[in-house]
């Protein structure tokens, strides 16, 4: 099971993101703020972020930029945001998707399940390299 990490500043959004992907089969850890978000990516294993771009203690964009620094861990950005400039700015610090409010529950899910897949599949071919390199099987 895939664990998400939800960082979120506006509390009944959270909690509906998080039931709603708790629902889809998801392990869901949630903060609302950069400093408890830092905490459970330091505890948890995350294999994917959602992440606002204004939290209480910092920029979102900024957060994305730090997490690229140390981790390889898919990012949605989800926000109130919706301009061109801070489209740009969250891709240029390592977002890999941008969403704006309102949206889908089921978009969300479905950008959500894209990017792990990506992932996994990502993963699945290094492996197949790294074992056709050292003459292993599977």
């Amino acid at each position: 099971m895939s664990a998400i990490l939800l960082m979120e500043d506006d509390s009944a959004d959270m909690a509906a993101n998080k039931a709603h992907l708790e629902r889809a089969g998801y392990d869901v850890y949630s903060a609302s703020t950069l400093r408890e978000g830092k905490m459970t990516l330091e505890s948890r294993h995350i294999d994917l972020i959602i992440l606002g771009t204004v939290l209480p203690d910092g920029s979102g964009i900024g957060f994305c930029a730090q997490i690229r620094e140390r981790y390889d861990i898919p990012v949605i950005f989800l926000t109130h945001l919706n301009n061109d400039a801070a489209l740009i700015a969250g891709l240029e610090a390592g977002g890999d998707e941008y969403m704006t409010k309102p949206y889908s529950l089921a978009a969300l899910t479905a950008r959500a399940e894209a990017l792990l897949r990506r992932v996994r599949m990502e993963k699945t071919t290094l492996r197949q390299k790294d074992t056709k390199e050292f003459g292993c099987k599977l």
